[in-house]
């Protein structure tokens, strides 16, 4: 007793302690007073918007899986449908187990400000949510993600250190896109999703299956499940702008210091090595260094990129006992040149189509602005009106193969 009257810190803490531990135990969980989110859809239906809200439905902990369940509302505006979410379900909307956004080509024409302008004002972390398109309708895709956990496109888009092997902008996050919308470029890169056939990824399975899904499902839903084809969609000034195909967007990849390529398909290497055959190697790792100058006025953009690699399969028609004894495959000479050549040539493609489409995913401005700031606004006040920064702009593109030791 004589410690406690003595210790006049502890005792405050002891005060505070009785005083605040009964309200914390009263205080209901976020269950009991908010939806708990985890994936919000969004399409154009005619003039309105329909939103769909996936949100997790309270079960008993010895439940193992997660039931979760979508409604969807539509209005003229994207906050008043969500308005008649929060009225349906009689509880405010959390976000901060929110996954995912997905949006639909069907709101192409809209601008995506203002569609994320209600969740960013909810003052919670809610930059971390991943942004995903679709082809598809988003509500139909909200049904098909029922089971968040054990979907392996969902896992993919959760994982931080998935740029490390998969393809330029199967990640985007709320952050990202709006430091992008708001720099000079004003362009993103986000990957589109789409749903396929449970059948045709998974195979046909005998027996009954068992959802344990709640929730009204569109027809065909059920049977359906996202994949990441490696497609992608650029957005401009907020809005879908233009679509990438796998290749495309690929191609796009070699400009980002971040992303790697994974599988490089060379075909028709003919040396005393490898005799005609199409060769698969893998770009484990990748630097690239960027040169923003000007020569005589002209702005020359230089593109620097070595890729260390190493040849992951052969495929060839005699296959002899030192192809099969060799594990450590050399890159020879045609094999580097060959490499390349479909590198630059990837590369070209996409500076031609960014020029073409007017659109700088590559980072062109930021790059010139950043190192030739007083230059490059010179030559901006040179364009005439309506002509796009990218079109005089001279690209040099140099490439380095290195074999992985």
């Amino acid at each position: 007793m004589k410690y406690l009257l003595k210790n006049k810190v502890l005792i405050i803490l002891i005060i505070i302690a009785v005083l605040l531990v009964p309200v914390s135990i009263s205080k209901p969980s976020q269950s009991q007073s908010d939806v708990i989110v985890t994936g919000i859809g969004v399409d154009k239906v005619k003039s309105d918007y329909e939103v769909s809200i996936q949100y997790l439905v309270p079960t008993p902990e010895s439940q193992f899986k997660q039931v979760l369940k979508v409604v969807s509302m539509k209005d003229k505006s994207f906050s008043l449908a969500i308005n008649k979410v929060v009225m349906f379900l009689g509880r405010h909307l959390g976000f901060t187990h929110c996954k995912l956004i997905i949006f639909s080509d069907s709101i192409a024409n809209e601008n995506l400000t203002n569609v994320f302008d209600y969740i960013t004002r909810t003052k919670i972390n809610t930059y971390n949510i991943n942004i995903i398109n679709t082809k598809e309708s988003a509500k139909d895709f909200l049904l098909a993600t029922i089971n968040l956990e054990g979907n392996s496109f969902l896992m993919q888009q959760k994982n931080q250190n998935i740029k490390d092997i998969q393809l330029y902008g199967s990640t985007l996050t709320m952050g990202d896109f709006y430091e992008q919308y708001l720099s000079s470029a004003k362009c993103s890169i986000v990957s589109t999703a789409e749903l396929v056939n449970k059948e045709q990824i998974e195979g046909k399975k005998g027996g009954s299956s068992d959802t344990s899904s709640l929730g009204s499902e569109s027809e065909g839903s059920a049977d359906k499940i996202p994949v990441n084809n490696g497609n992608a969609v650029i957005l401009k000034d907020g809005r879908i702008y233009a679509h990438l195909n796998h290749e495309q967007t690929n191609a796009f990849t070699y400009f980002d210091k971040k992303s790697h390529n994974g599988i490089i398909e060379v075909e028709n290497v003919d040396d005393n090595f490898y005799e005609n055959a199409d060769v698969m190697c893998e770009i484990s790792k990748k630097k690239l260094k960027i040169n923003a100058s000007f020569e005589n006025g002209k702005p020359v953009y230089e593109i620097n990129l070595k890729a260390i690699i190493r040849v992951m399969e052969i495929n060839k028609e005699n296959i002899k006992d030192k192809d099969l004894y060799s594990q450590g495959v050399v890159v020879t000479n045609t094999l580097k040149e060959k490499i390349k050549e479909k590198i630059k040539n990837d590369m070209e493609k996409s500076i031609q189509f960014s020029k073409e489409k007017e659109f700088d995913i590559i980072n062109v401005y930021n790059n010139f602005f950043k190192y030739k700031t007083k230059e490059f606004k010179s030559y901006l006040e040179t364009l005439r009106e309506g002509e796009y920064y990218l079109k005089n702009i001279e690209f040099r593109i140099n490439i380095e193969i290195e074999e992985r030791t």
